[in-house]
């Protein structure tokens, strides 16, 4: 359906009329045919090998994570005459940086991955 100025009711508005020649579908046929676009990526084989690329992305990204982790937790050291640790400003560092670079996938789900990681570490 499409509007046409001038038609309808006294006011001039404008009211939806069908047309034959309208080469637009109908908005019910335009979700179909959506719905049909989105299942046929979503499904396609390249989607197959972007998921499976952030999963091997998400695996690197833990270890490096951890491993960081672990060498803040090695080079702390505290000194008598020190009051203070620098090993919670590292580890927030390394915390920040895998989180900015998985932000930079454009995905929420590798984001909820990876904090779902940090959580259970």
């Amino acid at each position: 359906e499409r509007l046409e100025e001038g038609s309808g009711d006294q006011t001039g508005g404008a009211t939806a009329v069908a047309r034959e020649d309208d080469p637009w579908p109908a908005p019910g046929e335009a979700r179909e045919m959506l719905a049909a676009v989105e299942r046929s990526v979503t499904r396609s084989p390249l989607a197959r090998a972007v998921e499976e690329m952030l999963h091997q992305y998400l695996s690197i990204e833990e270890y490096y994570m951890m491993e960081s982790v672990q060498r803040a937790i090695d080079l702390d050291h505290a000194t008598e005459d020190s009051k203070t640790s620098t090993l919670v400003d590292h580890v927030f560092f390394v915390l920040q940086e895998c989180t900015r670079r998985t932000l930079s996938c454009g995905r929420p789900n590798v984001l909820c991955a990876l904090l779902n990681i940090i959580n259970n570490s």
